[in-house]
């Protein structure tokens, strides 16, 4: 299936397009075979099931139809290669080993995002354009549980900032970001990064001339803001708008987090920091990010309709698999199938 290019991702088929093509390849002849067609539809759902998780024998028959099908296609190579592939951890004895045998491949903005998990924990991405079919560098990820007794070995050790970057392969920014998550006291700093335009050069003179009166010369001290924060304010709430439907847009469903709007902003933790210099983008990002039970919701209706324009009956257990979510949820899922517009097809 992946070899034919009729799934989404490792681990979800394209159903709709493969019924299509399969319907495509065949043609009528499938209306004159015993078993295979009824009402237009494949019997019993024999295809969706054929290429899941067995759980039950299928027919001689659909078999046969289904490896001669996948016979003729043409072959899609995957733009990362075949693996296995290598692992990047500077901290693992196996580091640059051809180690790591699965990649999960998912899309992104029209791009494929392929992302490389070791055994170790540490994990990176490459993202591959198909407009410009060029495979990008790889992006660090996570790097697992052997950079913390690292992290602290080095700061014990009196090294620097910069060269605890370049021992760990990443920049100082990053270092800095997973020592906070990790607990990790460091003596290092970096300098406070803007956003946004800054003020004209004569705005923020520190010192003014000195002016003289009758009493003799004297100096005033003028200070002003280096950034225009209102400004800064309102530009950002306006981008945030369009990344939110962004991320809405794409499939399947990601969940709307402030941790998701800084990492497609380029700046990891910045918003977080200062929401307290942005009221509007505050108040703004407090109706945007979703809550769990929200996108557990919005998932639901995107597996709804994923279900039903492959053409398949709607079932409870099958919206459940589809958006990923566990048992508990089966309450909640007949709610939304009993609700209209999915009464009268979660019947069929």
């Amino acid at each position: 299936m992946q070899e034919g290019g009729f799934v989404r991702s490792v681990c979800q088929v394209d159903q709709h397009r493969l019924a299509a093509e399969f319907r495509d390849f065949y043609g009528r002849t499938l209306d004159l075979l015993p078993g295979v067609m009824h009402e237009g539809q494949f019997t019993g759902g024999w295809l969706e099931a054929m290429v899941r998780k067995h759980r039950k024998a299928n027919h001689p028959l659909h078999h046969l139809l289904l490896q001669d099908f996948l016979a003729q296609q043409e072959t899609h190579k995957s733009p990362f290669g075949n693996g296995p592939w290598a692992c990047r951890n500077p901290l693992a004895n196996h580091s640059s080993s051809l180690i790591i045998k699965k990649v999960e491949v998912h899309r992104n903005r029209g791009n494929s995002v392929g992302v490389f998990a070791c055994t170790c924990g540490y994990t990176y991405t490459r993202c591959f354009s198909p407009s410009q079919q060029k495979l990008g560098p790889p992006r660090f990820l996570r790097y697992g549980p052997l950079l913390e007794s690292e992290l602290r070995r080095l700061v014990a050790g009196g090294i620097g900032l910069r060269q605890t970057a370049h021992q760990l392969k990443l920049d100082p920014k990053t270092v800095m970001r997973l020592s906070h998550e990790l607990n990790v006291s460091v003596p290092w700093t970096l300098k406070p990064s803007g956003y946004g335009r800054k003020r004209p050069k004569e705005e923020t003179q520190s010192r003014s001339k000195p002016e003289r009166t009758d009493s003799g010369p004297k100096c005033s001290k003028v200070k002003s803001a280096r950034y225009d924060w209102p400004l800064i304010d309102q530009s950002i709430v306006r981008g945030l708008m369009t990344m939110v439907k962004d991320i809405k847009a794409m499939n399947p469903p990601v969940r709307v987090t402030l941790a998701e709007l800084e990492r497609r902003n380029g700046r990891r933790g910045w918003l977080s920091k200062r929401r307290h210099r942005l009221p509007l983008t505050s108040r703004r990002l407090d109706r945007m990010v979703e809550s769990v039970e929200q996108f557990q919701l919005r998932r639901i209706h995107w597996a709804i309709a994923e279900i039903q324009s492959s053409g398949g009956p709607t079932k409870a257990w099958k919206v459940m698999r589809m958006a990923g979510l566990r048992s508990d949820s089966l309450r909640r899922i007949e709610a939304v199938l009993s609700d209209a517009p999915y009464r009268w097809r979660a019947a069929a």
